[in-house]
C-alpha cells in the first residue's frame, strides 16, 4: 500500500499510528498497513499524532480538527473558545498528563478527557511545541517563544529566541533542548538555559526535526 509523504508517527506497544496527507494509518506486525478508523479519518490530512501518559491517542490536523483514540472509541475534541487558537496542525505532551496544541492563531492546552485548560491568541502560527522546566516552549512565526500554565489560563513569559521558524524542538537526556530550524541549522539551548549556540553542521536546507 502506498500511503505517500508521512508528517507523523506514533509508536504503541503492538502498532504504529501513521498520519499523512492522505488519512491515517496503521501497521501492525504480522498484518501489514491498514487505513486506520473511521472513513472521515482515512481521507483529513493528520499532521500530529501522540500516545498520551495514559495511553490514548491524540490526532490533529487542519480541517479535522483534534480527536482522542481511547478504548476502543474515538472522541473528537470539540470547545467554545476554539477559533482562539485556529486550525491545529502541533500536538505535545504537556504537565499532569495534559495535551499541549499549536494552531495557526495560537496554543492551548487540553485535559486528558478532552476539555479545554486554557488557550493563548498568537496572531501567527504555531511550528513547534515542547514541554520543558514548567514552561511551554513555543515556536511562533520566526521566533521561539515561553508559557507559563497557570490554574486556568496559560501566559506568556519570555521570548528565546528569533528571526528564523522552528519546525521542532526537542530535549535531550542532559537536559539540553535541541531546536531545528527552517533557515538557520540547528540550535542549542544549555542545560543552564543561558546560553544559545549553533553548532557547525553541513549546509543541507531546513531540518524538520531532531
Amino acid at each position: 500500500m502506498h500511503i505517500g509523504m508521512v508528517d507523523c508517527i506514533a509508536m504503541g506497544q503492538h502498532a504504529a499510528w501513521i498520519g499523512t496527507p492522505n488519512g491515517l494509518f496503521q501497521w501492525i506486525q504480522d498484518e501489514g498497513l491498514r487505513p486506520a478508523g473511521h472513513h472521515t479519518l482515512q481521507t483529513a490530512i493528520i499532521s500530529a499524532c501522540l500516545f498520551s501518559p495514559n495511553g490514548a491517542l491524540w490526532i490533529a490536523g487542519p480541517d479535522l480538527g483534534i480527536a482522542r483514540f481511547d478504548k476502543q472509541n474515538w472522541h473528537a475534541v470539540d470547545f467554545e473558545d476554539w477559533q482562539i487558537c485556529g486550525r491545529p496542525s502541533r500536538l505535545a505532551i504537556g504537565p499532569n498528563e495534559t495535551i499541549l496544541f499549536g494552531g495557526n492563531n495560537g496554543l492551548g492546552m487540553i485535559e486528558a478527557d478532552g476539555r479545554l485548560h486554557g488557550a493563548v491568541k498568537t496572531e501567527m502560527p504555531v511550528t513547534a511545541l515542547h514541554f520543558a522546566d514548567g514552561l511551554i516552549w513555543a515556536a511562533v512565526g520566526e521566533t521561539l517563544k515561553r508559557f507559563k500554565p497557570t490554574e486556568n489560563e496559560l501566559s506568556i513569559v519570555d521570548q528565546v529566541m528569533e528571526g528564523s521558524q522552528v519546525n521542532h524542538a526537542s530535549l535531550d537526556t542532559v537536559g539540553n533542548i535541541w531546536i531545528a530550524t527552517e533557515n538557520d541549522g540547528l540550535a542549542r539551548i544549555s542545560v543552564l538555559r543561558h546560553a544559545l549556540s549553533r553548532p557547525d553542521t553541513p549546509d543541507i536546507g531546513a531540518i524538520l526535526c531532531v
